[in-house]
């Protein structure tokens, strides 16, 4: 599974975030995956660093029981891009 998140930063900047399942996976090798947004970008000059984080802290069985179900960090996961569930 692979996501790609486009957030503009201002009017000269925009951010390109990948989201994957594959530890491994770098942007750079994600292209084909994405070639529309490929080649919106392919001229577009790089002004940061790859960086990186674990989105899943850890593996529920369940997230639910009944009608309760846990979301963000009680439930394992961080959203990536936003950093909703953190503490």
């Amino acid at each position: 599974m692979m996501q790609a998140y486009v957030t503009p930063l201002g009017n000269e900047e925009t951010c390109v975030a990948l989201i994957s399942d594959d530890p491994r996976m770098r942007l750079e090798n994600a292209w084909a995956e994405f070639p529309e947004l490929a080649a919106r970008v392919q001229n577009a000059e790089v002004s940061g660093v790859d960086r990186g984080g674990v989105t899943v802290t850890r593996r529920l069985r369940h997230v639910y029981r009944g009608n309760v179900i846990l979301t963000g960090d009680a439930s394992g996961s961080v959203d990536a891009i936003t950093g909703e569930g953190s503490a």
